[in-house]
């Protein structure tokens, strides 16, 4: 036997029903939509880091990229001198000047971008005869007394300075210059770091020998 009755119309029981129904569907679409949000959220804040990383990376290489586009319009320059036949053409004749700027280029393509030559300095040694040329006034007795043995000089001084990112591009420039054959000795002279506005670049000088 029922105990009560229910005189509540069928259209606003059917609404209550669509209430509650849609209530517990949203709570569950919203569950969704924030689970399926998370990823995405990490994922822009991932890309975020990243591109500031980027940007860091492009300001620390923007000195470098300048001084790279000013030893490609200088080595421009230098062909466009030895292509009309001036001095600096005759000089390559003489002892490879020109095969010097080439191999410096060459090994410092090595360093992708890290490393720049500023100055090649060539330096001609006196030639090896005249350094063992004996003084004059020595006596009989000296002159006849055996010879003492002759050290090889180096035939030229080669000095490169630059700049640099980093050690490792330095000693990838030394390790570079070694694999040409052409010097003798190649030594690190010196690689200080010095304040540039964007970045901390490494002054460094390199001496070879012929």
């Amino acid at each position: 036997m029922k105990t009560h009755l229910n005189l509540l119309s069928f259209d606003y029981r059917r609404r209550q029903f669509l209430r509650g129904w849609l209530l517990r569907w949203s709570l569950v679409w919203a569950a969704c939509v924030v689970l399926a949000a998370v990823p995405c959220w990490l994922k822009q804040v991932r890309y975020g880091i990243a591109d500031r990383k980027l940007q860091t990376a492009q300001r620390r290489y923007a000195p470098v990229d300048k001084l790279a586009r000013e030893v490609d319009a200088m080595s421009a320059e230098l062909r466009t001198l030895e292509a009309k036949g001036t001095v600096l053409g005759q000089v390559r004749d003489d002892r490879p000047l020109g095969t010097l700027i080439g191999l410096a280029s060459r090994s410092a393509r090595r360093c992708n971008g890290r490393l720049v030559v500023r100055k090649l300095s060539f330096q001609r040694q006196q030639p090896q005869s005249e350094q063992n040329k004996p003084p004059r006034g020595r006596s009989t007795k000296q002159a006849d007394s055996p010879p003492a043995p002759k050290k090889r000089l180096p035939w030229a001084a080669v000095t490169f300075s630059g700049e640099a990112l980093d050690n490792v591009a330095v000693a990838t420039f030394v390790v570079g210059l070694r694999d040409t054959g052409l010097f003798r000795r190649v030594e690190l002279k010196s690689s200080v770091g010095k304040d540039a506005p964007n970045a901390e670049i490494r002054s460094y000088v390199l001496e070879c020998d012929i």
